[in-house]
C-alpha cells in the first residue's frame, strides 16, 4: 500500500514540475517575444524615420530575431521568413548594408 502512496505522490510532484516548467517556457517565450516585437518597432521607426542610431537597432533586431528562432518561440514560416533571410540578417551583413544606404 506504501509503494503506491508513494508512487502516486512522485507522479503528482512530475506533473507539477512538469507544469511549472511550461508555464515558464510560456513565460520565457512571452519575454523574448516582446522583446523582437519592440526591437523590430524601433528599428522599423528608424527605417521610416531615421529615428535612433540605426547600426544599434538593427543589432538589436537581428539579436531578438536569433533569440526568438533558437528559443523555439516561433517558427521562420511563422514569421514569414526564408532561411536565407534568417542567416543574412542573424550573421551582420544585413547590418554592415546600412552605412551603404545611409
Amino acid at each position: 500500500m506504501n509503494k503506491y502512496i508513494i508512487a502516486s505522490i512522485l507522479s503528482i510532484s512530475l506533473i507539477t514540475v512538469s507544469c511549472e516548467d511550461d508555464d515558464n517556457s510560456v513565460n520565457e517565450c512571452a519575454e523574448i517575444t516582446a522583446d523582437f516585437t519592440s526591437s523590430m518597432l524601433a528599428f522599423n521607426e528608424f527605417m521610416e524615420n531615421g529615428t535612433g542610431d540605426g547600426e544599434q537597432l538593427c543589432k538589436d533586431y537581428a539579436s531578438s530575431l536569433e533569440e526568438l528562432i533558437e528559443e523555439g518561440c516561433m517558427t521562420l514560416s511563422e514569421i514569414d521568413m526564408t532561411q536565407e533571410e534568417y542567416e543574412f540578417i542573424i550573421n551582420g551583413t544585413f547590418c554592415s548594408l546600412l552605412s551603404i544606404i545611409n
